[in-house]
């Protein structure tokens, strides 16, 4: 895995055996009574299971991070089930929101909701991976292999908001993360997309609270480093 940052970057992979979140689903959705009947029964597939989560709260970046110092110091490598199986039901937690997200899909017949899903899920990631780029409706509308209208409807519904508005907090949370880490002001601006400064000081002030300037001061006073955790769960 190659990351081109100019400062030393960490990163961990958690992956997880096949069908392992699959069977804690199943414990977590079944009454005691079917684990003691058949513990070792075959749990079905979950559908968008690898999705992209963020984790603005550290919920989850501190587990995998506590996990990757023990497992690289050989530490308590036997507790390392214990640290897949609680990580695993915190990650089947966020994936309560994907299914929430799917409930709201404009679909009458349940397949259609599912292949109209997917395809939003598409255009989602698009954004994800073009947030230093200039993106236009259009152009995630046809990475979802969607019209404008049923994408941008489908987009606003299922996740609450219009893909312009998504890709603007995307974008400025992505942009705190770097002046959180001591990037300036106007390079974290540059980085992620905006051409303005002060466009992106009023809307960086608006959607977070505070001036981007004030983040960078409160951070560099405190010395402390934020961190985030944005991926995909490997099943």
């Amino acid at each position: 895995m190659n990351i081109d940052e100019p400062k030393p970057v960490e990163t961990c992979c958690a992956f997880f055996a096949s069908g392992f979140l699959e069977k804690v689903a199943l414990d977590l959705t079944s009454p005691t009574d079917a684990s003691l009947d058949s513990p070792n029964r075959i749990a079905p597939p979950l559908a968008y299971l690898s999705v992209l989560h963020g984790d603005r709260e550290r919920a989850l970046t501190n587990r995998v991070a506590t996990l990757a110092a023990r497992c690289e110091k050989n530490l308590n490598p036997s507790a390392t089930e214990e640290d897949f199986l609680l990580l695993g039901v915190a990650l089947l937690e966020y994936y309560q929101q994907i299914r929430v997200q799917q409930g709201r899909v404009p679909a009458l017949r349940l397949s259609t909701r599912q292949e109209l899903f997917r395809r939003l899920l598409i255009g989602r990631d698009y954004l994800h991976s073009h947030t230093s780029e200039s993106v236009s409706l259009a152009q995630a509308a046809n990475a979802a292999c969607l019209s404008l209208f049923h994408f941008h409807r489908g987009f606003t519904l299922a996740f609450a908001e219009t893909p312009h508005s998504y890709l603007t907090k995307l974008r400025l949370t992505q942009a705190r993360e770097m002046i959180e880490q001591g990037t300036s002001v106007l390079d974290a601006c540059v980085a992620v997309g905006f051409s303005s400064p002060s466009a992106f000081s009023r809307l960086f002030r608006a959607r977070i609270g505070e001036p981007p300037s004030q983040v960078r001061r409160k951070f560099a006073r405190s010395g402390k480093k934020s961190a985030s955790l944005s991926g995909t769960i490997n099943a």
